[in-house]
């Protein structure tokens, strides 16, 4: 109804609050959290009461509400920024580190994308203006509904139109031949009321590999200073979304700073690797399985520095690493095991200081992706 007649908003914000405490069905609660978002500008308590939400979105069950939550959060975001920056990187977080819904996972990460790539241009794919709602579905007529029918199993029954409404011929074609699924009239047997006004114009054409690509080279695109943002907005989003978010908006290699320098003898290594506690145990599956020499020169690309490895014709290959924090006594160590025949690489970790292991870890990680593990999505 809102969709239909948004002048009605106004008169039904003030009762959402009240409503979000007696609606429990999953789509009613997607609907108030639409509307929060949607016109979430003219409630002044519409940032905190998504804020309620999102704190116990570990426990809300149904994927759908948690998408609209995602959807209606990045919304009210660019209405309302510094109200809804912290929370929306958390609400990021969570899609991207922890929901196990691909659903709102990929548009967590589409989001997180469209925010590192350009504001600007997010703002103008997540709050793009609506198509008007004419009529609801139950109040079709019996005669559409009936031709709907006919394209049962096509895109037609979803779009709530006939296939020549959204489907045009581009050349080579054959002069009034049907393009529609099923069984229905040829495009020039339709009435002039159903025939598409596009039929005549030739579709254009998309080229792929462009510098306009929002999922592509991240670099190329620097973010844009959005009118009516502020200054919030020309700081770019590693300023607005600060807090949890943060570290998800930097490389995840530069969050640890290693010294290139520094050397340790096999004597030293020994004695370190002997007096630190048991360490920490981590597996990757590999795509393809290094050569040792290939392995030892991703590592120094890394600043990791090879201690010893074993002979390249076994079928285990064992090396040991050592790295050290630049500008801190901090060292880390590695003892890695490659297994040839089911291409799994074996990691165990120890650090002399425990708070900067889960960083190197990463770090470790990092080295190997795009090369001899798959790419991060």
């Amino acid at each position: 109804l809102v969709r239909k007649y948004s002048w009605m908003a106004a008169a039904i914000l003030p009762q959402l609050p009240s409503c979000l405490d007696l609606v429990h069905d999953p789509e009613g609660r997607s609907a108030l959290v639409w509307m929060l978002g949607e016109h979430g500008e003219g409630l002044e308590d519409a940032p905190y009461l998504l804020e309620q939400i999102i704190e116990d979105i570990a426990e809300e069950d149904s994927s759908s509400v948690r998408l609209q939550l995602l959807v209606a959060t990045m919304k009210l975001f660019f209405k309302r920024p510094p109200e809804c920056q912290l929370m929306l990187g958390k609400l990021l977080e969570y899609a991207v580190d922890e929901e196990t819904n691909m659903d709102v996972h990929d548009r967590g990460v589409l989001y997180y994308r469209l925010l590192k790539t350009n504001i600007a241009e997010a703002q103008r794919v997540v709050c793009s203006p609506k198509e008007p709602v004419d009529q609801f579905a139950e109040d079709q007529v019996v005669e559409t509904q009936e031709k709907l029918f006919r394209h049962f199993n096509s895109l037609a029954v979803i779009y709530k139109k006939m296939p020549a409404l959204f489907i045009s011929q581009v050349p080579p074609y054959t002069p009034g031949e049907s393009t529609a699924v099923g069984d229905g009239p040829s495009l020039t047997e339709l009435p002039p009321a159903e025939q598409p006004q596009e039929l005549q114009a030739p579709m254009p054409v998309v080229t792929h590999g462009t510098s306009t690509s929002l999922l592509g080279d991240f670099d190329q695109a620097p973010a844009q200073h959005s009118p009516g943002m502020g200054h919030a907005a020309a700081a770019g989003p590693a300023t607005l979304l600060t807090g949890d978010l943060a570290g998800l908006l930097q490389d995840p290699k530069a969050a640890i700073d290693l010294d290139p320098n520094f050397r340790l003898t096999p004597q030293g290594f020994q004695e370190q690797w002997m007096s630190l506690p048991e360490g920490e145990s981590q597996r990757y599956d590999l795509l393809v399985v290094p050569l040792p020499s290939e392995m030892e020169q991703t590592m120094q690309g890394s600043q990791i520095v090879t201690m010893a490895s074993s002979p390249p014709d076994h079928e285990i290959i064992k090396f040991f690493f050592y790295a050290k924090q630049q500008a801190t006594p901090t060292m880390f160590f590695i003892e890695a095991t490659i297994d040839n025949r089911s291409s799994i690489l074996t990691a165990i970790f120890k650090c002399t200081d425990a708070s900067s292991l889960p960083q190197f870890r990463e770090h470790f990680r990092k080295s190997l992706v795009g090369k001899w593990m798959p790419l991060d999505l």
